[in-house]
């Protein structure tokens, strides 16, 4: 050994330390852990009285007629519109919030005005109609004051204050869109011409899901024979929803003949 040279002591008070943190980090992960794991069986038990349920929502259409007379048939066999229908009524959107977990509780309170349901609803853009509950306070109803307009996008929210405190709903906002306006030709055939000899007229029956918009509709309809315009008359029912089409008397000849009705502009809603 050199000669003054110092022999070193290991520090226990390090060494100590150390063992110290050690400790103290591992008594944190215990714990973090079972602190962790009363949280969740708190939350899993708290979950269990929760009732959740989902929302769907009914399909909305203009309102239909009760029968599929679409015609009558007048003097010569020739059909004619009917004005004598009857239109159902109005159909309702209805929003169902239906059980999926935890205990069954109504989503809406029972407790609740008609005042705070119509208050607590806001229809995007504005509808006037009526509010009403079904289905033992799980089902909101809405019926508009006038028939759903076509192709129209809608927003309905509701308050979270409606629903009952240990309710817990997968939407509040409910979107949907009301169908486009369609036609349908219901039928397009040949009749005799009730005052030409050896010749017929066609007839065409036009079917709308809404009503449209008269005014002009005769510049949106084309009819043809063998690729030539071909004069016509158009009747249109009371309700707006269904055309009749009758085209100028064609002679009958040995050669081949063609009607045809193109599509040519979209019709309007009323």
């Amino acid at each position: 050994m050199k000669k003054n040279q110092r022999i070193r002591k290991p520090n226990n008070n390090i060494r100590l330390h150390k063992w110290h943190r050690i400790v103290i980090a591992a008594m944190v992960a215990i714990v973090a852990t079972i602190g962790g794991i009363m949280f969740w069986r708190v939350i899993a038990h708290g979950s269990e009285n929760i009732t959740v349920m989902r929302v769907s929502v009914s399909d909305v259409t203009a309102a239909t007629f009760t029968d599929d007379n679409t015609v009558l048939f007048g003097a010569n066999n020739v059909p004619t519109v009917n004005n004598n229908r009857a239109v159902s009524s109005i159909v309702p959107l209805i929003i169902s919030y239906n059980w999926y977990s935890g205990p069954y509780q109504q989503v809406l309170k029972p407790t609740l005005t008609q005042s705070d349901i119509t208050n607590g609803i806001k229809i995007t853009p504005t509808v006037r109609g009526a509010f009403r509950t079904q289905g033992g306070g799980d089902e909101i109803v809405f019926t508009p004051a006038i028939d759903w307009p076509a192709d129209t996008d809608f927003t309905f929210r509701i308050d979270k204050r409606l629903f009952n405190d240990d309710v817990s709903v997968d939407k509040n906002t409910i979107s949907f869109t009301t169908p486009k306006i369609t036609a349908t030709v219901s039928s397009f055939n040949l009749y005799p011409a009730p005052n030409a000899d050896k010749s017929v007229i066609g007839v065409a029956v036009v079917s709308f899901n809404y009503p449209i918009d008269t005014k002009n509709f005769a510049e949106k309809v084309l009819v043809k024979l063998d690729d030539k315009k071909l004069d016509f008359d158009i009747k249109l029912d009371k309700f707006h929803r269904t055309a009749v089409i009758t085209t100028a008397p064609v002679r009958i000849t040995n050669a081949a003949q063609r009607k045809k009705l193109p599509r040519r502009k979209a019709a309007h809603q009323v």
